[in-house]
């Protein structure tokens, strides 16, 4: 492997370092800020979409040292990159779908700012 793939895997490390934290951190915040284990509505599509997108970018990061065991060099980018591709628009398709199910008295409860 040359220096720059190392680096490249370094650098997928660390993203997934990254995410990894970002779930610890909800896992303690789902823990503590609610006894009963309940959120409102609208505080659900935003976890949601948290453990989604954290989830997403572990996977991500680990995919092409993963594939990298597999296939030639070459193609390990082209691959992960197809990989991130399906697996970020069936992501963003299920949350689309999970906001557009959201009814109008959940809507009213999430505080928008204007710009």
């Amino acid at each position: 492997m040359g220096v720059s793939l190392l680096l490249a895997f370094e650098q997928l490390d660390l993203v997934a370092e990254i995410s990894v934290s970002l779930l610890g951190f909800i896992a303690i915040f789902l823990a503590l800020s609610k006894t009963d284990g309940r959120f409102s509505a609208s505080d659900r599509h935003f976890i949601q979409a948290l453990v989604m997108s954290s989830a997403l970018a572990i996977v991500l990061a680990l995919a092409p040292r993963s594939i990298g065991l597999f296939i030639a060099d070459v193609s390990v980018w082209y691959v992960a990159s197809m990989l991130a591709i399906v697996l970020g628009s069936l992501t963003m398709f299920l949350q689309l779908w999970q906001q557009l199910r959201m009814t109008r008295d959940e809507a009213a409860q999430i505080h928008w700012r204007g710009l």
